[in-house]
């Protein structure tokens, strides 16, 4: 990936998300969504960020694996509220010094869980972020 600003990693989880459901009208590459929703359905929408020392310690986890969690913290919080996950949105508050092959990795973590749970990735939004 190399060193990669905003607009750019957002263009590449595009890429890495792949082509969303015909429900999601405006999809990845703002800092919002918009969705169709399923007919006679309500939508449950959380968000539940992870925080480094306090949900994760990069000592003892990947970004794969942290990537995972930060999608299983929020499907886990859906399922709570006796609902089945079908989107998400990412928020990405990234040190500049982490490498883009951790981000990559992050993703990958994130779009395993998304893949296995089927959930799609409907926005993506790293403010400010560089990687190296």
């Amino acid at each position: 990936m190399g060193a990669v600003g905003e607009h750019a990693l957002i263009a590449a989880i595009r890429d890495l998300a792949g082509i969303p459901p015909s429900w999601v009208h405006t999809g990845i590459g703002d800092d919002a969504a918009v969705l169709e929703p399923a007919r006679g359905h309500l939508d449950v929408v959380t968000t539940d960020g992870l925080v480094e020392g306090v949900h994760f310690l990069p000592t003892l986890s990947s970004p794969f694996d942290i990537g995972w969690k930060a999608l299983a913290v929020n499907v886990s919080d859906v399922a709570a509220m006796g609902a089945s996950p079908r989107a998400a949105l990412l928020s990405l508050a990234l040190p500049s010094s982490m490498a883009a092959a951790d981000v990559e990795q992050l993703l990958a973590g994130f779009l395993a869980l998304a893949a296995e749970s089927r959930v799609t990735l409907i926005a993506a939004t790293s403010p400010g972020l560089r990687v190296r």
